[in-house]
């Protein structure tokens, strides 16, 4: 596995406001391609994981902030 997408408590009414973390495997034999997904990103520098700021899913999807009522 090269990397894990997660989420912090998302479900279909509120995903649009949640941003996801895409965290490498610094150990992985196959490390993923460069990729900008638009979420936020830890990369680790000198031992330490490092947090890069993220969109939220509605706004990289082009959704209202209050679907799925719209």
């Amino acid at each position: 596995m090269s990397a894990v997408l997660s989420f912090f408590r998302i479900d279909a009414w509120n995903f649009v406001s949640k941003t996801g973390r895409l965290i490498p495997n610094p150990w992985t034999t196959k490390p993923r391609p460069a990729l900008n997904l638009g979420t936020a990103e830890f990369t680790l520098v000198n031992g330490v994981y490092q947090r890069s700021q993220g969109s939220p899913v509605g706004t990289i999807l082009g959704m209202p902030p209050s679907w799925p009522e719209e």
